[in-house]
Order: C-alpha cells, then structure tokens, then sequence
C-alpha cells in the first residue's frame, strides 16, 4: 500500500489528475504501474 508520495505530479497521476510537466503517454504507463 502506498502511504505517500515524494513528488506531487506522482500524486496528481495516482488520482487521474492530468500532469502538464509529462506527456500522456507516460502518465497512461506510470498510472498502470503505480495500480499494481
């Protein structure tokens, strides 16, 4: 279980909140990795 996250734009991708500082593409990839 993750109980915080060092970086705010991995908190924003955890919640399905869009991040402006990586492309779509890697967020689509780091989301389904973070769920795992």
């Amino acid at each position: 279980m993750i109980l915080s996250f060092r970086s705010k734009e991995a908190q924003k991708i955890w919640r399905g909140e869009p991040s402006r500082r990586l492309p779509m593409s890697i967020q689509d990839v780091a989301r389904r990795k973070l769920r795992m």
